[in-house]
Formats: structure tokens, C-alpha cells, sequence
């Protein structure tokens, strides 16, 4: 099993915190709504850290991301949020105050507030979009949106120097880390490790088919999965033997038996390439 990582702080390979029936259910709940691609170690370890925080595991505080092949837990801004509010000193922050440049986003700039001997004193933070941003989907489609969660996270640890200098997970979003997690209730897509798996699998076909396999998954199609499913399965009946067996092949290395066990990207990308072949 791989080691965890928590805060870039190596783990024991086993955890144990002497799980009743109710976090049994709790865990069985966590793993299939958060984290599905997790070891249950990592799970446990998510749990055994909520407990000792007092933190409630279902509010998804907690991100297990894969880095280098190691699982590590990576707070979220709300957990920031959490430990502001809970010091019982944490006086609220002001709405963000992004500017442009050649009606591009520059700079998000975010105030933090916190009492301090009565008094109520200001911690600044400023940001720049060209210093955070990543090259993947999240940053693209909510660019104001990841900066100022970026920008306030800065804020709070310079308000709360006891959060340390760990990154949250918004802050790191992109830069080689993928998490487990589903999107979360408040439309935060996270880019996890199935789409990494996913995007492992392109880069296997483009060595036997060509092609740009990024091209071809951030240009798919959207049709309604069994009627996609049904378009594959009639294209690819339509290939030769050999690369059939190529697509066979794939498909069980990956432990999936035939491409019903795909979800619409999946079969987008494949089909992409099926017809590619059947044109060329």
C-alpha cells in the first residue's frame, strides 16, 4: 500500500482508529461519495483526522490527492474557514476586489479581519492571476472564482499564522495533484484521479492510434451515454481484427471488460479514435 503524505509529512502504511458500526457506515459513505478512488487507508486516515478536529467527515473538508504516485490529504479553503471561525477572534473579510488589465483578470485582492485585543485589525492579501492560475478546466470555466479562493486563503494564514504554511487544495488545483473527490455542493470541480487515469489511458491509444489525445478529450461530443455507447459499439464492430484487439487489449489492462464500463468521456474519446480509424 503507498505511504500517505499529510502536508507533505510522510504517514504510517496503516492506520488504525478502532472504527465502531457507525463510522463503519460513515466510511462506507465517505468512500463512495468523496473518495472512490481512494485505499481505505487514506479514508481512515481522513477519519481519524476529522475525529481528533472534531471536524464532521460529510463536509468534505479533507481532499486525498495523488502526488508522484503517494496518496496526501490536502485542506480546502472551508477547512481554512473552520479554524478562522472556531479561534473565536475571526472578524469576517470583505467581498474580493479583482482588477483587469486588457479586459483580463490581473489581481484579486481580499481583506481578512480579526479581533486582537478588542480590536478589530485587517490583513491583506493580494494575488495575481498570472502567478496562480493552472492550465486545466477549473481555472478556465471560474477564473475569478479560483484566484479569490487563492487570494483568501493567503489572507487567513497571514490573519492565523497557526494554519502554517500548507497550500489548500484550490491553491494547488492543476499543479500535478489529483484528488478523489466528486464535485462538491458548491460546483467545485475537482479534477480527480479517474480523469487522470483517464487521460493515462488517451496518451496509451495515441501511441498506437496518433493524434492529440488532449485535443480529443476537451473536444468531445455530447450525446446521452447508452446512445453513445451504442455508436461505439457499431464502430467498432466496424474495425479490422487488429485494432480491435488493440482496444480489447486496453480496455482489460485497465479493468474494464468491454466499453460499457466507460462513462460518456471515456466513450467520447474512444469513439473519437474509432472513427478516425474507419476514416483514414
Amino acid at each position: 500500500m503507498n505511504n500517505l503524505i499529510v502536508g507533505g509529512a510522510q504517514m504510517p502504511q496503516s492506520v488504525n482508529i478502532g472504527v465502531d458500526s457507525s463510522q463503519e457506515n460513515i466510511f462506507k459513505t465517505l468512500k463512495a461519495m468523496f473518495y472512490p478512488y481512494a485505499s481505505d487507508n487514506a479514508v481512515n486516515l481522513v477519519l481519524s483526522y476529522c475525529k481528533s478536529l472534531k471536524l464532521d467527515p460529510m463536509l468534505n473538508l479533507i481532499n486525498i490527492v495523488h502526488i508522484g504516485g503517494k496518496e496526501s490529504l490536502w485542506p480546502t479553503i472551508g477547512l481554512y474557514r473552520t479554524f478562522a471561525n472556531r479561534s473565536g477572534c475571526y472578524a469576517g473579510s470583505d467581498e474580493p476586489e479583482f482588477t483587469e488589465r486588457n479586459n483580463r483578470l490581473f489581481s484579486c485582492k481580499i481583506t481578512v479581519y480579526k479581533f486582537i485585543k478588542k480590536e478589530k485589525v485587517a490583513f491583506v492579501a493580494k494575488e495575481f492571476f498570472m502567478e496562480n492560475a493552472k492550465n486545466n478546466s477549473m481555472w478556465k470555466i471560474r477564473p475569478y472564482g479560483m484566484l479569490a479562493k487563492c487570494t483568501e486563503a493567503q489572507a487567513l494564514r497571514k490573519a492565523f499564522p497557526e494554519l502554517g504554511m500548507i497550500y489548500v487544495k484550490e491553491e494547488m488545483q492543476g499543479a500535478g495533484l489529483y484528488d478523489n473527490a466528486h464535485s462538491d455542493s458548491k460546483g467545485s470541480i475537482t479534477v480527480t484521479a479517474q480523469k487522470q487515469n483517464k487521460k493515462n489511458n488517451a496518451n496509451k491509444l495515441n501511441n498506437i492510434f496518433g493524434g492529440n489525445n488532449l485535443d480529443a478529450i476537451n473536444n468531445i461530443s455530447t450525446l446521452e451515454e447508452p446512445t453513445l455507447l451504442t455508436e461505439v459499439k457499431n464502430n467498432f464492430e466496424k474495425l479490422n481484427n487488429e485494432n480491435k484487439n488493440r482496444f480489447s487489449a486496453l480496455l482489460k489492462s485497465h479493468g474494464k471488460d468491454d466499453f460499457s464500463a466507460l462513462d460518456a468521456r471515456g466513450l467520447n474519446w474512444c469513439n473519437s479514435k474509432i472513427k478516425k480509424q474507419l476514416t483514414s
